[in-house]
């Protein structure tokens, strides 16, 4: 079963629990995504050899396969967004997945509209399109240029590549630059307000972005820790 809407966004539900894979697809395709799942690594494997899809849901534990391992290696290979979906939910196993390479990081059990909340969140930043009228210039520092309409960070003519959430979140800082932005201002821009969330993933994420800008040194040039508060952006508009 599909969505009525040919240009939805596409989800693959990777999840080993018949129940469980069946519940969330039909989650999905009620709330009008095009939702299809597979039990396990080897299935995940053939899907994407025949089509990329929006945004990942990926069980951590796999029949045939470890999901921090899997993440790792689609991370060498792609930037779809992904979400890992984990009994395993304490703030050590959060933090893992997220290290790992994953966008976002849900608990089982989890309440079916935060699952949703998660995956619009997620596929707005993967989707989300330029509206005409509404350019905005490209912000320029050290030897980047980010263009927020084509949601693209260059260094020269090389594009770097950015998973949706690191694109984002540099967005937001450095559409504020040289303002300090708190973790709960990052995670409330990023999932939405009320959204469950585990506060440490922006040091995930932002760890992240900094080793792809070469910025991780001890002393941070673009992308600055304001101790006990949060971070802000060093870097001119252009």
């Amino acid at each position: 079963m599909r969505s009525d809407n040919e240009d939805a966004p596409w989800v693959l539900v990777v999840e080993d629990d018949p129940t469980l894979r069946t519940l969330i697809e039909g989650l999905l395709r009620q709330d009008g995504l095009h939702a299809e799942g597979v039990a396990n690594a080897n299935g995940l494997r053939l899907w994407l050899a025949r089509r990329q899809p929006d945004l990942i849901l990926l069980d951590r534990l796999l029949p045939d396969g470890d999901g921090l391992l899997l993440t790792r290696d689609l991370r060498q290979e792609t930037d779809i967004s992904l979400c890992m979906v984990s009994g395993m939910a304490r703030p050590q196993d959060r933090a893992e997945g997220l290290e790992a390479g994953a966008d976002d990081y849900l608990g089982k059990p989890f309440d079916p509209r935060e699952l949703l909340a998660r995956v619009h969140a997620l596929l707005r930043r993967r989707c989300g399109g330029r509206k005409r009228g509404d350019d905005r210039a490209k912000i320029r520092f050290g030897p980047f240029a980010l263009d927020p309409d084509r949601h693209e960070l260059r260094r020269g003519s090389h594009v770097v590549s950015l998973t949706a959430t690191e694109q984002e979140l540099l967005e937001i800082l450095a559409t504020h630059p040289n303002r300090t932005l708190d973790r709960q201002y990052l995670l409330d821009r990023l999932r939405g307000p009320g959204c469950s969330a585990f506060d440490r993933s922006i040091d995930m994420h932002i760890a992240r972005l900094r080793r792809k800008l070469g910025d991780h040194g001890r002393h941070s040039r673009y992308v600055q820790t304001v101790w006990g508060r949060g971070y802000r952006f060093m870097g001119g508009r252009g």
